[in-house]
């Protein structure tokens, strides 16, 4: 589904509308967190999703994030390098289903800082759902 012709406009209304329409989250609203036009960037998760990954922290001696990088699955963009879509899964569990998606990342800068900056956004998230956050955000 298309709202506009430009996709970093489309990118930008889609952003807006999950927002716009997740009326359960308390910290993290949306699902599309950072859109960025040159290079194209978008951050794709939610606080469901980051809530999920704390309750398996908490419960789990050894916790682990796996992390896939899939190039090829969308179409190439005019003046971008190649898109990979990266993915951040964790397993919950011992059974074959129990891999959970804890986010997304649309990049075409596949350079330390990006791919970084992507991680850094995803521990911060995971930090700002905690109580030590809403310790702090009291002060």
């Amino acid at each position: 589904m298309r709202f506009d012709e430009n996709i970093f406009t489309d990118c930008r209304i889609v952003a807006y509308s999950y927002r716009e329409a997740d009326v359960t989250s308390e910290e993290i609203k949306g699902y599309v967190h950072v859109v960025g036009e040159l290079p194209f960037r978008a951050h794709l998760f939610s606080e469901l999703q980051i809530q999920r990954y704390i309750k398996y922290c908490t419960k789990e001696k050894y916790s682990f994030v796996h992390v896939d990088a899939t190039g090829g699955v969308l179409i190439k963009m005019r003046e971008q390098n190649d898109v990979y879509i990266y993915g951040m899964v964790f397993k919950d569990g011992t059974d074959a289903n129990d891999t959970i998606t804890l986010a997304h990342a649309i990049l075409t800068d596949h350079t330390v800082p990006s791919i970084g900056y992507f991680f850094y956004l995803m521990r911060y998230s995971v930090f700002r759902e905690t109580d030590f956050y809403k310790i702090f955000k009291q002060d």
